[in-house]
Order: structure tokens, then C-alpha cells, then sequence
């Protein structure tokens, strides 16, 4: 698999793990996005696989939603160790 094809991959898996951990914590797009002090399109950016969050954003997130430390960097890192956020 070329490191393309691996990046996209990441990307939209990285997207996908945000998207539920938001779910989950009942928090909308808009919101999220108004915590962590970015724009919401960047939010929606994330969870369509388009960008690739930083591991800044990745603990910032995790510290918004109150989840445990290192909990949406492992599933992004390990996507097949993931479990239901």
C-alpha cells in the first residue's frame, strides 16, 4: 500500500473516532469547535477524513470531551485495538 493510500486511511479512521467520541458526549459540531477555540468547518474537516488532526488537537479534544488521557490518541495511533469510545 503506498504512504498515500496509509495517510487517507488514517485520515478518515482519525475522522471516524472523533465523530463517535463527539457523539457519544452528545456535543454537536458547533460546539465542540466553539470549546476548542477552532472553527466548526475545521471540526467537520476532521470528521470527513479531509484533514488530519494534530496530536494537539487529539488531546485537546480528549480534554473537552473529559475522556482519559490518551484514549482518541491510542484509537488514531491502534485503530484496530479501538473499542467504543
Amino acid at each position: 500500500m503506498s504512504k498515500a493510500r496509509i495517510t487517507e486511511q488514517m485520515k478518515k479512521q482519525a475522522g471516524q473516532i472523533i465523530r463517535d467520541a463527539r457523539k457519544f458526549h452528545k456535543v454537536n459540531q458547533a460546539e465542540l469547535a466553539n470549546r476548542l477555540e477552532v472553527s466548526q468547518p475545521l471540526v467537520s474537516l476532521w470528521e470527513n477524513g479531509k484533514v488530519m488532526p494534530t496530536l494537539h488537537d487529539l488531546v485537546a479534544i480528549e480534554t473537552v470531551l473529559q475522556e482519559v488521557a490518551g484514549t482518541l490518541v491510542l484509537s488514531v495511533a491502534y485503530p484496530e485495538t479501538r473499542e467504543i469510545i
